[in-house]
C-alpha cells in the first residue's frame, strides 16, 4: 500500500487534494495572501482557526484557491491555503482572507473591513511580524499592510479609483519604490491628492509628447501612481518575498495545510 503522504485524498472543493510533497508554486497576482515571520506552519493554521484541514501539496493548494478565485464560491467558503515554511516566512493565501476598507459602497467591503480589524492585530499579538497583500487586476484593487512587535504599522487598500483605507506613515520600502506618499491624509483626502497627482501628470506626459518606455516603467513606480499587483508585487519582495517569484528559488519538496476560514 502506498504510503499516507503519497494517497489522494477525497476530493473538496471540487478538486482532489494530493499530499506527495512538491516544489514551491509561484502565485500573487489576483490573490490575497499573508506573510508571517515563523517556521512553523501549524501555528500559522491555527492562529488563523482554519476549520475542515488537511494536508495538501503546492500544486493542490494553489489550484484551490484560485479555483475559489475564478468561480462564483461564496467568498466566506473559499479555501486557504498554508505553505510550508519558506525562508523564515510561512504564507497563507486565499481570497477569503478580509483586507481592510474603510470607506466606500461595497457593504462587503464593509464588513471584510471589520474582520480585518478584528483579526491583523490578532496575528500580529502573537508573531513578531505579520504582513498582508492583495490585488485583483479586474477592480483595480492592491491592498498591503505590516505588523511589526505587535504593533500595526502600515495599512493601505485601493479599489477602483478609491483609496479605501489609509493609515501609517509610508514604510522606508514603500518610499525606496518610488511609491507615492500620502502622508497622514484620509482616505477621501488620499484618493483626492492621488488624482490630482495622477492628472498632472498626465497631462504633462501630452504636453510632452515622450513616453515613458516598458523598460523605464519596470526600473520604478515614481511615475506609476496608480496603485496595482506590480506594486503589491514589489513591495512583498521588498518587506520578506514576492510569491510570483517562488518558481525562481531553489526549495525543497514540502506539503503545506488547505482548510477554511471559520465562519464569522
Amino acid at each position: 500500500m502506498a504510503s499516507p503522504r503519497c494517497q489522494r485524498a477525497l476530493p473538496i472543493w471540487g478538486l482532489s487534494v494530493t499530499v506527495e510533497p512538491d516544489k514551491p508554486l509561484p502565485f500573487g497576482v489576483n490573490m490575497s495572501w499573508l506573510a508571517i515571520r515563523t517556521d512553523v506552519e501549524g501555528r500559522v493554521a491555527d492562529a488563523l482557526g482554519l476549520i475542515e484541514r488537511r494536508p495538501a501539496n503546492w500544486q493542490t493548494g494553489i489550484d484551490e484557491v484560485y479555483a475559489a478565485f475564478r468561480t462564483d464560491i461564496n467568498q466566506d467558503d473559499a479555501p486557504v491555503f498554508v505553505t510550508p515554511p519558506i525562508g523564515g516566512w510561512t504564507l497563507a493565501a486565499g481570497v477569503a482572507l478580509p483586507y481592510l476598507y474603510d470607506t466606500g459602497s461595497n457593504r462587503a467591503g464593509r464588513e471584510y473591513g471589520l474582520r480585518f480589524r478584528e483579526l491583523f492585530p490578532r496575528l500580529a499579538s502573537l508573531f513578531s511580524e505579520v504582513q498582508f497583500f492583495a490585488s485583483n487586476s479586474t477592480v483595480s484593487f492592491a491592498s498591503w499592510a505590516r505588523a511589526r512587535n505587535g504593533r500595526v504599522e502600515r495599512v493601505f487598500t485601493y479599489t477602483d479609483g478609491e483609496v479605501n483605507a489609509q493609515e501609517g506613515a509610508q514604510t522606508p520600502e514603500e518610499a525606496s519604490l518610488g511609491f507615492l506618499d500620502l502622508g497622514s491624509l484620509s482616505p477621501v483626502e488620499a484618493t483626492a491628492y492621488l488624482f490630482e497627482r495622477f492628472n498632472a501628470q498626465q497631462e504633462q506626459r501630452r504636453q510632452s509628447g515622450m513616453p515613458r518606455s516598458n523598460q523605464e516603467k519596470e526600473r520604478n513606480f515614481r511615475d506609476d501612481l496608480i496603485p496595482s499587483d506590480r506594486h503589491v508585487g514589489a513591495l512583498a519582495d521588498a518587506w520578506s518575498l514576492d510569491p510570483s517569484r517562488l518558481g525562481d528559488r531553489a526549495m525543497p519538496l514540502g506539503v503545506g495545510t488547505l482548510g477554511r476560514m471559520p465562519r464569522a
